[in-house]
C-alpha cells in the first residue's frame, strides 16, 4: 500500500474540523480500526505555541476504509 501511495503521488487532502476533540474522537475511530496515523503537533516556530495539535495524519490505506472516517467532514478551505 505504501509503495503503491508513493508511485501514485502521495494524495493529501485536507479537512476541517473545529476543535481538538473533533480530532481525538477521529484517531479513536482510527485506533479502533487498526489504521495506522498520527497526531501532528506545531514545532512553536510560528504563530502557535510548540506542541499544539494542528492535525491528524491517516496513513496512505484504502480510500472506503478512510471514508468511513472521515466521509461526512468537509473540505478545508
Amino acid at each position: 500500500m505504501l509503495e503503491r501511495w508513493g508511485i501514485d503521488g502521495q494524495t493529501k487532502i485536507a479537512l476541517a474540523v473545529h476543535s481538538l476533540a473533533e480530532l481525538e474522537n477521529l484517531k479513536r475511530q482510527c485506533e479502533a480500526k487498526g489504521i495506522i496515523h498520527a497526531m501532528i503537533s506545531d514545532a512553536g516556530r510560528t504563530e502557535l505555541a510548540q506542541g499544539t495539535v494542528t492535525a491528524l495524519a491517516i496513513d496512505p490505506t484504502e480510500d472506503k476504509a478512510v471514508d468511513q472516517i472521515t466521509g461526512a467532514i468537509p473540505l478545508l478551505k
